[in-house]
Formats: C-alpha cells, sequence, structure tokens
C-alpha cells in the first residue's frame, strides 16, 4: 500500500445518506448518541481483473475461497461455484466467503457470469490423531487428510511441522495445543487448510514460551469450545497467543463463532493476513503486535445488525513491557471494513496506526480510553458513528494528515459513559469536514467542554468554531474531492511552518 496519497477513493456519495442522530438508552443504563450509518456503497463497478483462488476442498467441510482484485475497490460482485450463487462485498479490493463441496471433481466457477478457472476438490486418504504427540506423529503432510477427533498436544522441545496442501480437519470443539513449536510451511499455490469435521472446532493454542509460524495458513470455522472463552466478547480465540510468540505470513482465519486471535503478554507479527466473519478481529491484552497489510472485516456478519457484543475489528488491552517500557504496537497499510461495535478499540495500549482505511463501524472508527497514547497518521475513517473518539480516562489521541468524512462525529473529545475524561486529541494537518459534527468537544462531567483538551491545528474544518484558528480553513477541501483526493488549501507558512497539510493524490 502506497501512502495515503495513492490509495485513497473516498466519496461523499458513497457515505449513504445523511447521518441521523438519535439518543437511546444501553442495557447498561448510560444514554449514547447513535447515529444511523448506510452501509458504505459501491466505489467504482467491479472490472475484470478479480481472481478468484482456493485451496483444494475436502469433501463435506468448510473452505475459504478468496477474491483479490488489482485494484482496492469497493464492490459487490456476483460468484456462482458449482452451481450455488452468492453475492461477494469486496473491501478495498479483497473479499471471501467459505464453501463446502458435495463431491470430488471440478467445481464450475462463474464471476459476474464469466466463466472462470474451475476450483477442484479431492478426496485424500486420512490419518487419525488425538491425544499427545511423538515421533512422525509430529508431522503433516498433504499425502492424507488429518482428522483430529480429540485434542492434541505438541510438548516443549517438540515442533508439529505442517507440509504445504496439508488439510487437517478437526472434530467439534477440538483443540491443537502446542507447548513447544509449530510450523505450518503453506505456499499460494499450495496452502495449508485447519477447517471443522462438524460445525465448528476449537482453536489452535500457544501455550508459555511457544514459538508458531504459520506461512499461507487458513483456519476456517473456529472458535467452538465454550470452555476457552477469552475477553469482552466472551468467545474463545481460533488463535490463543499465551506468554508466547506468534508470526503468520498470509492466510487468515474465516467464518467462525470465536474472536480471530486472543493473547496475553504475547509477541504478534502478522503480515498480509485476512479476516472475516468472526465474532471479533482480535482482543490482544498486554501485547506487542506489528501487523502489515491486515485485512479485517464484516465482524462479526456483515448483515448491519448491532448485537451489542464488543465485535470490534481489532480490541488491543494494555501494552507489552520490554525492559521496563511500554513497546509500541504498529498497525501499518491495514483495512477495517464493516463492524458492529469499533474498528480499532485502544485501552491504555500504545499504538501508532499509519495508511489505514477504517470503515462502516456502528460506533467508533478508532475509540481511545484508559491512558497512554494511539497516534494516527495518513488515514482514512468514514461512515462511523464516530470517527475518532479520545474518551474515558486519560488517553492521548494524537491525529495527523487523516481524512475523516462521511461520519455522524468525525473527532470527539469524551465518552458517553461518565467515568471521567482527562486525555487529549490532538489534530494538525488533517481533513475533518464532510461529518454531522465534524468536532466534538464534551465531557459529561463537566457537561459541556473541557477546555484545551482539543486542539485543531492546520487542518480542513467544517465546524465553523474552528476556522481561521491555529491555522486551519474552511472546508472543502481542494483537489478531486468526489474522488477523495483531497489538497490542502494554501495555508500560512508562519501558522504552520513545515507541514504537508491533507492527503494529495498520486500523480
Amino acid at each position: 500500500m502506497r501512502r495515503l496519497a495513492g490509495l485513497i477513493a473516498i466519496s461523499l456519495a458513497a457515505c449513504g445518506s445523511d447521518p441521523s442522530a438519535s439518543t437511546v438508552d444501553t442495557a447498561d443504563g448510560h444514554t449514547v448518541d447513535v447515529v444511523d450509518i448506510a452501509p458504505p456503497l459501491d466505489t467504482v463497478a467491479p472490472g475484470p481483473d478479480v481472481t478468484v483462488v482456493a485451496p483444494v476442498a475436502p469433501v463435506d467441510a468448510p473452505f475459504p475461497v478468496l477474491l483479490t482484485a488489482d485494484t482496492p475497490l469497493t464492490a459487490t460482485v456476483t460468484v456462482a461455484l458449482a452451481g450455488t450463487e452468492r453475492e461477494v462485498r469486496l473491501y478495498r479490493g479483497r473479499g471471501s466467503f467459505v464453501a463446502r463441496a458435495d463431491a470430488a471433481g471440478a467445481l464450475p466457477l462463474t464471476l459476474n457470469g464469466a466463466p472462470l478457472t474451475p476450483l477442484t476438490a479431492e478426496a485424500r486418504p486420512t490419518r487419525e490423531l488425538s491425544g499427545a504427540l511423538s515421533g512422525d506423529e509430529l508431522s503433516w503432510s498433504a499425502a492424507a487428510d488429518i482428522l483430529v477427533t480429540g485434542d492434541v498436544s505438541v510438548a516443549a522441545g517438540d515442533t508439529l511441522t505442517i507440509g504445504a496442501g496439508t488439510r487437517v480437519l478437526v472434530a467439534d470443539a477440538v483443540n491443537v495445543e502446542v507447548s513447544g513449536a509449530v510450523k505450518s510451511l503453506g505456499t499460494g499455490a499450495e496452502p495449508v487448510l485447519l477447517t471443522a469435521s462438524g460445525d465448528a472446532w476449537g482453536g489452535l493454542r500457544l501455550l508459555p514460551g511457544a514459538v508458531g509460524e504459520l506461512d499461507e495458513t487458513w483456519l476456517v470455522a473456529g472458535g467452538g469450545d465454550d470452555a476457552k472463552r477469552f475477553g469482552h466478547s466472551d468467545s474463545q480465540p481460533v488463535v490463543w497467543v499465551d506468554a508466547a510468540r506468534l508470526t503468520m505470513r498470509g492466510g487468515g482465519i474465516l467464518d467462525g463463532p470465536g474472536k480471530a486471535f486472543g493473547s496475553r503478554d504475547a509477541d504478534i507479527t502478522l503480515g498480509g493476513v485476512r479476516v472475516a466473519r468472526c465474532d471479533t478481529g482480535g482482543e490482544l491484552e498486554n501485547t506487542m503486535l506489528v501487523a502489515e497489510r491486515l485485512h479485517v472485516s464484516e465482524i462479526p456478519d456483515g448483515d448491519g445488525v448491532a448485537d451489542d457484543d464488543d465485535n470490534d475489528g481489532v480490541y488491543l488491552r494494555g501494552a507489552r513491557i520490554v525492559a521496563g517500557e511500554a513497546a509500541e504496537s504498529v498497525l501499518r497499510d491495514c483495512v477495517f471494513a464493516v463492524g458492529e461495535d469499533d474498528g480499532i478499540d485502544h485501552n491504555e495500549a500504545l499504538v501508532r496506526v499509519e495508511r489505514a482505511w477504517i470503515e462502516g463501524f456502528r460506533h467508533e472508527g478508532v475509540a481511545a480510553s484508559n491512558g497512554r497514547r494511539i497516534t494516527i497518521v495518513d488515514s482514512v475513517v468514514k461512515g462511523c458513528e464516530q470517527g475518532i473518539e479520545a474518551g474515558y480516562g486519560a488517553p492521548e489521541v494524537v491525529v495527523e494528515r487523516c481524512i475523516v468524512t462521511g461520519n455522524g462525529v468525525g473527532v470527539r473529545f469524551g465518552d458517553s459513559y461518565d467515568w471521567g475524561d482527562d486525555g487529549t486529541l490532538s489534530v494538525t494537518a488533517s481533513v475533518v469536514y464532510g461529518n454531522v459534527a465534524d468536532v466534538r468537544n464534551f465531557s459529561r462531567a463537566l457537561d459541556g467542554p473541557k477546555p484545551e483538551a482539543v486542539t485543531v491545528s492546520c487542518s480542513v474544518v467544517g465546524d465553523p468554531t474552528w476556522v481561521d484558528v491555529s491555522g486551519n480553513v474552511a472546508g472543502p477541501p481542494e483537489g478531486r474531492w468526489t474522488d477523495g483526493c483531497a489538497t490542502g488549501p494554501a495555508l500560512s507558512a508562519d501558522s504552520c511552518p513545515g507541514l504537508s497539510v491533507g492527503p494529495t493524490c498520486a500523480d
């Protein structure tokens, strides 16, 4: 993903009709503002360059089908697979669904009525495993489907190796528990698949001291062990990392009743991973996360009905302490699209967000609370109830060179909870325009604005309170605004020395 300049394709029309505000009482007795945001509309008609791929499918078990466009379009396409037609939504060029094959053989495939190379389903010999693994049980290959009928474990000092193209079918609520190491050696041509032999298997659990390396590995229909529930949304993580280390390159986690990731006191590195239709994208506690090109969508589904179950794109709680210092988590070139709570929920974490696209969340695009700092730069936040919020406690929220548009509230200091708000919100060199309310400073404790809690400078704004203050100018911004390529107007060099203001179009 290039700098924001080369990526943004915002359209005010794409935000749907103007959001309308209302007030409701939540189950916990708090009164909050609710803004009804229409789901995002297509930004561009889909072109022919959308590829559809899948692993060699098992028979009668869920497998992933991945759609990838050659441009970051948001669009709905029609896919027919083996006679079953469905609409699939691509967000910023990525989409997916999960299917089942009734029998071995070719699976005819069309995209928007045009035939594509068929997918393949294949029956293989089976190898049944359960219990503590040892010897050759620690080596899994594509020669036979691995049937995990009961919990399996990998002892400290041992390594489970999963070869390219391997398929692992796991029984309901059954887990793969690793105290040693696991290496999954999938490739783009031959990914590894862990899926359910029934309704929903448990998860891959990295226990204290374990190391996991997952290359091009898909985990489908996991999170079904109620005894392993964790976190706010009270569901099992499909991948659990407990005082352990995980590196995941490619692949992803799709269509499970559990949350995709859960962790405590962990180190997690994700590159090019997709997450879709899980209870939560991830709930990470005291964890150092480095995520690049992470794509999270439709959390927990794409039906647009809020279940009020903490269905966040990612929830980062606390920070990993390394050598006595809080380690900063980084989310870079990531997409968070459509969810029923927050895109990024920050709770006393230390986080930097770079070149993110955050769209279509029922509550906040970015919600910060409790303490420490979150910095959001070169990013787009749109189509949410509130774009970026500095909420309860004392978070430090820093926003630089971002576009925040089409939300109920663009940027906000304060919270719907009455737990105190002593943080700060700083916005610089950004476009905060086209929201129902662009800037809101409201402390429930004061029943009004909190002095010096919010600063907006060198930005394009629509709120007249902030125009001609600290180098701000009135919107709309210059440039091809309907295409989302905004340029900053001529700003005073004295007020804004050395700043490149606003995202700009690529050449």
